[in-house]
């Protein structure tokens, strides 16, 4: 094992993550750059770092084995602290970790490959570095991951398919909330190019198809129409997309987040005469098996039967109430006042949590203090929770809400102090765009959205439900309305639609991505 320090401000590189090691660097109040290489016939040992480095003593007297990183503080070979510790291909990084005390670097950086260890470290060993670095100051992992022809910045996860590689940055909370803003600035940067070359995809297959219905007018245009609305039209606001198909979940939703201190989440379900699926509900909300959970369940007085289908579940529940309400606002509000958690969300008495969305969502809030409000993509499921569709959200747009509402509802988790900033009650004369009049006033409230790369509930389309049978009527009356509040006058549906299409134009590549493989959630 090599070891190098150099006081360089500078570290060469032209890949993406040399790229943004660079910038990071740039950012370190302390510039101190310590790597570490595997033997002689490395060529990163002798290139990498700037001139004026120099290689340390790494093996002590009459030792056969490399010394640990903290000896060489002790030797005085290095300062106690140092702004970047490079990692190396072939050298051990848990090894290297575990030997640091008593110095403290500020990143740590070290490549990795899925299935190419001579290019870096395994995912399990990230893994292992992350347990390890975890509990001693690093919060924060930046992971940049080559799949593919796109390069993406991932915050805060180590998912990686076969054949992935790139770089891992374990972020020290000591300048975390320097980098942050930096880092979240990058991985959207590399989205928008992503978005981009998606777009101009798009281009070449309307170009395509554009010449396929030139040579098909006289035979069937008909076909042309329907590839066209298939492959380049909008999903979102569309709830059957295609015949029922058996529920498809990753095996790796089911692999449940450990975490320590996990948040108390306080979920409530509105009933009323909701005997056909609340069962199905209430089984996918505890099968989540989260150990803070706080589960309410406000009936409206049910007479179908649904307080006799919840008698077994009573003892893994909070608190079932049945009482009588002014509505489902009123009935959410009511439950939400019985409870204690720091988190918050409701779900219909019809849908479902995916599994894993409980852990999920407390990992991302607990390793993102600074965020309010999360959501993510959505399965549409029939009567029998065989899907009929999905819907793919572009990275949250805070000014699109002042347009429409497309972030699902049963996805939605928000922190309780915001809750509580913006009067802890939902708007009882809302009964069907309650949770778009909420995200308003969050938004009003200064809140920090994120749209989370997963898909968190399922929403079933029925032909009782609420919001099929109230879009053409009350539903359209209450988005208007809301709309009039949002801008100081009436605005025609024209209009809106000039405003949504750059939002529906990122879903489309978004959710073309996903389909071909692109993206993966």
């Amino acid at each position: 094992m090599r070891v190098f320090l150099t006081g360089a401000s500078s570290l060469p590189g032209s890949r993406t993550e040399d790229r943004l090691l660079i910038e990071i660097h740039g950012r370190l109040p302390d510039r101190t750059v310590v790597e570490v290489s595997q033997g002689e016939s490395d060529p990163a040992a002798r290139t990498t770092l700037a001139p004026g480095s120099r290689e340390l003593h790494a093996a002590g007297p009459g030792t056969s084995g490399p010394r640990a990183l903290g000896t060489l503080v002790h030797d005085g070979q290095l300062p106690p602290e140092v702004g970047v510790l490079l990692i190396r291909p072939a050298v051990d990084p848990l090894g290297v970790v575990r030997g640091l005390d008593p110095l403290r670097p500020l990143v740590v950086a070290m490549p990795w490959a899925h299935d190419a260890p001579e290019l870096g470290a395994r995912p399990e060993a990230l893994a292992d570095v992350a347990a390890f670095l975890g509990p001693r100051g690093f919060s924060q992992v930046a992971l940049v991951r080559h799949g593919d022809e796109f390069p993406v910045l991932q915050l805060g996860g180590l998912a990686a398919r076969p054949g992935d590689r790139g770089q891992a940055l374990f972020v020290h909370e000591r300048v975390l909330a320097d980098l942050l803003p930096f880092l979240h600035d990058a991985a959207g940067e590399l989205q928008s190019a992503v978005v981009d070359r998606a777009l101009e995809l798009r281009e070449q297959a309307e170009l395509r198809l554009d010449h396929i219905a030139e040579l098909t007018r006289r035979h069937d245009r008909r076909l042309v129409v329907r590839l066209r609305r298939r492959w380049l039209g909008p999903r979102i606001g569309t709830l059957r997309q295609h015949a029922p198909r058996p529920l498809a979940i990753p095996a790796r939703y089911r692999r449940l987040t450990e975490i320590r201190n996990p948040p108390r989440i306080a979920l409530v379900t509105p009933t009323l005469n909701a005997a056909r699926f609340v069962e199905r509900t209430v089984q996918s909300v505890l099968a989540q098996k989260y150990p803070a959970l706080e589960y309410v369940i406000q009936d409206g007085v049910s007479r179908d039967g649904t307080l006799a289908i919840l008698d077994p579940y009573r003892h893994a529940i909070a608190s079932v109430v049945s009482e009588p309400d002014r509505g489902q606002a009123d009935a959410i509000t009511r439950g939400f006042a019985r409870t204690t958690g720091e988190i918050l969300a409701w779900l219909g008495a019809d849908d479902l949590l995916l599994p894993g969305s409980l852990h999920y969502v407390a990992d991302f809030f607990t390793r993102h203090p600074d965020v309010d409000v999360v959501y993510g993509h959505r399965v549409l499921i029939d009567a029998d929770d065989r899907e009929i569709g999905r819907w793919v959200l572009p990275p949250h747009d805070s000014a699109i809400l002042s347009w429409g509402d497309f972030v699902p509802q049963e996805t939605l988790f928000w922190r309780r102090r915001l809750w509580e900033r913006v009067g802890a009650t939902l708007d009882r004369t809302f009964q069907f765009a309650m949770d778009w009049e909420l995200l308003l006033r969050f938004r009003a409230a200064g809140a920090r959205f994120a749209r989370l790369p997963r898909f968190l509930g399922a929403f079933r389309v029925h032909d009782a439900q609420k919001t099929t049978a109230q879009m053409t009527g009350r539903g359209h009356l209450e988005m208007a309305r809301l709309r009039e509040r949002e801008h100081g006058r009436r605005v025609p549906i024209g209009e809106v639609s000039r405003r949504l299409r750059p939002y529906y134009l990122r879903h489309i590549a978004y959710q073309g991505l996903y389909r071909v493989g692109l993206l993966r959630y």
